[in-house]
Protein backbone atom coordinates (compact mmCIF):
# COMPACT_ATOMS: atom_id res chain seq x y z
CA UNK A 1 0.00 0.00 0.00
CA UNK A 2 1.43 3.33 -1.01
CA UNK A 3 1.45 6.04 1.69
CA UNK A 4 0.42 9.56 0.94
CA UNK A 5 3.12 12.12 1.85
CA UNK A 6 0.49 14.51 3.24
CA UNK A 7 -0.49 11.99 5.90
CA UNK A 8 3.08 11.80 7.24
CA UNK A 9 3.32 15.59 7.44
CA UNK A 10 -0.06 15.76 9.17
CA UNK A 11 0.99 13.07 11.66
CA UNK A 12 4.26 14.87 12.39
CA UNK A 13 2.37 18.14 12.88
CA UNK A 14 -0.04 16.57 15.40
CA UNK A 15 2.82 14.92 17.28
CA UNK A 16 4.57 18.29 17.48
CA UNK A 17 1.40 19.97 18.82
CA UNK A 18 0.90 17.13 21.30
CA UNK A 19 4.47 17.53 22.56
CA UNK A 20 4.05 21.27 23.06
CA UNK A 21 0.71 20.89 24.83
CA UNK A 22 2.05 18.08 27.01
CA UNK A 23 4.99 20.20 28.18
CA UNK A 24 2.65 23.11 28.87
CA UNK A 25 0.16 21.02 30.86
CA UNK A 26 2.88 19.21 32.79
CA UNK A 27 4.52 22.46 33.87
CA UNK A 28 7.79 21.69 32.12
CA UNK A 29 9.10 24.73 30.33
CA UNK A 30 9.98 24.33 26.70
CA UNK A 31 13.74 24.17 26.29
CA UNK A 32 15.50 27.26 25.03
CA UNK A 33 17.14 25.15 22.36
CA UNK A 34 15.16 22.79 20.21
CA UNK A 35 17.94 20.28 19.68
CA UNK A 36 17.16 16.61 20.43
CA UNK A 37 19.21 16.52 23.66
CA UNK A 38 17.38 19.52 25.14
CA UNK A 39 14.00 18.08 24.23
CA UNK A 40 14.90 14.69 25.75
CA UNK A 41 16.14 16.35 28.96
CA UNK A 42 12.92 18.38 29.25
CA UNK A 43 10.85 15.22 28.67
CA UNK A 44 12.78 13.41 31.40
CA UNK A 45 11.99 16.20 33.90
CA UNK A 46 8.23 16.09 33.49
CA UNK A 47 6.26 14.66 36.43
CA UNK A 48 5.08 11.07 36.32
CA UNK A 49 1.52 10.46 35.22
CA UNK A 50 -0.40 7.32 36.08
CA UNK A 51 -2.53 6.77 32.97
CA UNK A 52 -5.81 4.89 33.21
CA UNK A 53 -6.23 2.06 30.70
CA UNK A 54 -9.46 2.59 28.80
CA UNK A 55 -8.84 -0.01 26.13
CA UNK A 56 -5.58 1.32 24.68
CA UNK A 57 -3.67 -1.62 26.25
CA UNK A 58 -4.38 -5.22 27.29
CA UNK A 59 -7.42 -5.24 29.57
CA UNK A 60 -5.40 -6.80 32.43
CA UNK A 61 -3.59 -3.46 32.74
CA UNK A 62 -5.58 -1.02 34.89
CA UNK A 63 -3.02 1.85 34.97
CA UNK A 64 0.47 2.42 33.60
CA UNK A 65 3.35 4.90 33.84
CA UNK A 66 5.70 5.76 30.98
CA UNK A 67 8.96 7.55 31.54
CA UNK A 68 12.26 7.57 29.67
CA UNK A 69 13.61 4.04 29.72
CA UNK A 70 10.77 2.41 31.60
CA UNK A 71 7.10 1.54 31.55
CA UNK A 72 5.27 0.12 34.55
CA UNK A 73 1.99 -1.73 34.11
CA UNK A 74 -0.30 -2.09 37.12
CA UNK A 75 -2.58 -5.16 37.10
CA UNK A 76 -4.63 -6.85 39.81
CA UNK A 77 -2.02 -9.63 39.88
CA UNK A 78 0.89 -7.23 40.45
CA UNK A 79 3.22 -4.84 38.66
CA UNK A 80 5.04 -5.47 35.38
CA UNK A 81 8.31 -3.58 34.93
CA UNK A 82 9.44 -3.02 31.34
CA UNK A 83 12.88 -1.43 31.51
CA UNK A 84 15.12 -0.31 28.70
CA UNK A 85 18.75 0.48 29.35
CA UNK A 86 21.68 1.05 27.15
CA UNK A 87 25.10 2.49 26.65
CA UNK A 88 25.32 5.48 24.39
CA UNK A 89 27.95 4.68 21.84
CA UNK A 90 27.12 7.60 19.57
CA UNK A 91 29.71 10.20 18.85
CA UNK A 92 29.01 13.88 19.24
CA UNK A 93 28.95 15.62 15.90
CA UNK A 94 32.05 17.82 15.77
CA UNK A 95 30.24 20.71 14.10
CA UNK A 96 27.53 20.98 16.78
CA UNK A 97 28.72 18.96 19.77
CA UNK A 98 25.33 17.26 19.84
CA UNK A 99 24.90 13.51 19.83
CA UNK A 100 23.40 12.15 16.62
CA UNK A 101 20.17 10.53 17.87
CA UNK A 102 18.99 9.78 14.32
CA UNK A 103 21.86 7.36 13.77
CA UNK A 104 22.34 5.98 17.25
CA UNK A 105 25.00 3.57 18.29
CA UNK A 106 23.13 2.82 21.49
CA UNK A 107 23.19 -0.81 22.52
CA UNK A 108 19.93 -1.32 24.36
CA UNK A 109 18.77 -4.13 26.56
CA UNK A 110 15.18 -4.73 27.54
CA UNK A 111 14.42 -6.24 30.92
CA UNK A 112 10.86 -7.26 31.77
CA UNK A 113 9.88 -8.73 35.12
CA UNK A 114 6.83 -9.04 37.37
CA UNK A 115 6.30 -8.15 40.99
CA UNK A 116 3.38 -10.34 42.06
CA UNK A 117 1.41 -10.19 45.28
CA UNK A 118 1.84 -13.64 46.79
CA UNK A 119 -1.19 -14.92 48.71
CA UNK A 120 -3.08 -11.70 47.91
CA UNK A 121 -6.84 -11.38 48.16
CA UNK A 122 -8.82 -12.03 44.98
CA UNK A 123 -10.92 -8.86 45.31
CA UNK A 124 -8.14 -6.31 44.71
CA UNK A 125 -9.28 -3.05 43.16
CA UNK A 126 -7.03 -0.33 41.78
CA UNK A 127 -8.07 3.32 41.94
CA UNK A 128 -6.45 6.51 40.74
CA UNK A 129 -5.32 9.13 43.28
CA UNK A 130 -5.29 12.89 42.75
CA UNK A 131 -6.65 13.24 39.23
CA UNK A 132 -4.55 15.57 37.06
CA UNK A 133 -5.65 18.14 34.51
CA UNK A 134 -3.58 16.44 31.81
CA UNK A 135 -5.46 14.01 29.57
CA UNK A 136 -4.03 11.65 26.99
CA UNK A 137 -5.39 10.96 23.50
CA UNK A 138 -4.66 7.88 21.38
CA UNK A 139 -5.35 8.13 17.66
CA UNK A 140 -4.43 4.73 16.29
CA UNK A 141 -5.57 3.68 12.84
CA UNK A 142 -8.21 5.25 10.64
CA UNK A 143 -11.27 4.02 12.53
CA UNK A 144 -12.40 6.87 14.79
CA UNK A 145 -14.38 4.41 16.93
CA UNK A 146 -11.05 2.92 18.12
CA UNK A 147 -9.58 6.28 19.08
CA UNK A 148 -9.31 7.08 22.78
CA UNK A 149 -9.86 10.69 23.80
CA UNK A 150 -9.50 12.37 27.17
CA UNK A 151 -7.90 9.42 28.97
CA UNK A 152 -7.46 10.59 32.60
CA UNK A 153 -4.13 10.82 34.41
CA UNK A 154 -3.41 10.65 38.13
CA UNK A 155 -0.56 11.43 40.54
CA UNK A 156 -0.73 7.93 41.93
CA UNK A 157 -2.79 4.81 42.44
CA UNK A 158 -3.92 2.69 45.35
CA UNK A 159 -4.33 -1.07 45.43
CA UNK A 160 -7.29 -1.53 47.79
CA UNK A 161 -7.29 -4.70 49.86
CA UNK A 162 -4.10 -6.36 48.62
CA UNK A 163 -4.12 -8.25 51.90
CA UNK A 164 -6.75 -8.20 54.64
CA UNK A 165 -6.69 -4.62 56.00
CA UNK A 166 -3.65 -3.62 53.89
CA UNK A 167 -3.62 -1.28 50.89
CA UNK A 168 -0.67 -0.39 48.67
CA UNK A 169 -0.27 3.23 47.58
CA UNK A 170 2.06 3.96 44.62
CA UNK A 171 2.80 7.52 43.56
CA UNK A 172 5.25 9.71 41.72
CA UNK A 173 7.70 11.94 43.53
CA UNK A 174 9.28 13.99 40.77
CA UNK A 175 10.60 11.35 38.39
CA UNK A 176 10.84 8.67 41.09
CA UNK A 177 8.19 6.11 41.99
CA UNK A 178 7.49 5.58 45.67
CA UNK A 179 5.16 3.27 47.53
CA UNK A 180 3.60 2.95 50.97
CA UNK A 181 1.76 0.10 52.60
CA UNK A 182 -1.29 1.40 54.45
CA UNK A 183 -2.20 -0.83 57.37
CA UNK A 184 -5.77 -0.23 58.49
CA UNK A 185 -6.79 -0.74 62.12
Amino acid sequence: MKKKPGLNILTAFFLFLFSLSFFTVSGVAAPEKSDPESIFKAYAKRPLYFIKNQGQLDLKVRFYVKSPGQTLYFTTEGIVFDLLRGRDETEKRPETGIRDHQNTGVKKEQLVFNLNFENARKEISIEGLNRQKAKINYFTGNDKDNWKRGVPTFKGIIYKGVYEGIDLKIFGNGQAIEYEFIVNP
